[in-house]
């Protein structure tokens, strides 16, 4: 079962890794990773579109606690 603060986790690092992709030498991975941001920001690239509840959970996790809440 995903918890609520493994799942926090994992978006930011798809983020990371999009916009990682974004800055490739292949136009076509670039290009990909660019409709993929596209896509992952209509939900999840808003602060104010996120659960609220989904920080509370991640900074009572002790694994995380404010270190992937900015």
């Amino acid at each position: 079962y995903v918890t609520s603060s493994a799942y926090f986790h994992d978006m930011c690092s798809l983020h990371s890794h999009i916009d990682e992709c974004i800055e490739s030498d292949d136009w076509r991975v670039s290009a990909m990773a660019m409709n993929m941001k596209a896509k992952c920001d209509k939900y999840w690239g808003n602060a104010e579109k996120m659960n609220p509840l989904l920080y509370v959970v991640v900074v009572l996790d002790p694994r995380y606690k404010l270190r992937c809440v900015n």
